[in-house]
């Protein structure tokens, strides 16, 4: 179920409902941050979003500098090699 609803932000056509901003969306980026830390969680959807999300500035520099999503795509990265 949550790999359904993170293809859905992740297709959205608004990128402005990444904006870090919003009290929902760092709420959003905190939930998705602890979900892909787990082993068990739904990754590739999660890299999906954060993919999405990267393409609007400030949420990248928030992705990349306030959330610290950077470590977390590297183990994923060399887990799969």
């Amino acid at each position: 179920m949550m790999t359904r609803y993170l293809g859905l932000i992740a297709s959205s056509c608004d990128l402005s409902i990444f904006s870090p901003g919003r009290i929902e969306v760092c709420a959003f980026f905190s939930s998705l941050w602890r979900v892909m830390r787990d082993a068990r969680g739904p990754h590739w959807a999660g890299v999906a979003v954060l993919a999405r999300a990267s393409i609007e500035p400030s949420a990248r520099h928030a992705l990349t500098h306030t959330y610290k999503f950077m470590p977390i795509l590297a183990r994923l990265l060399s887990d799969t090699t």
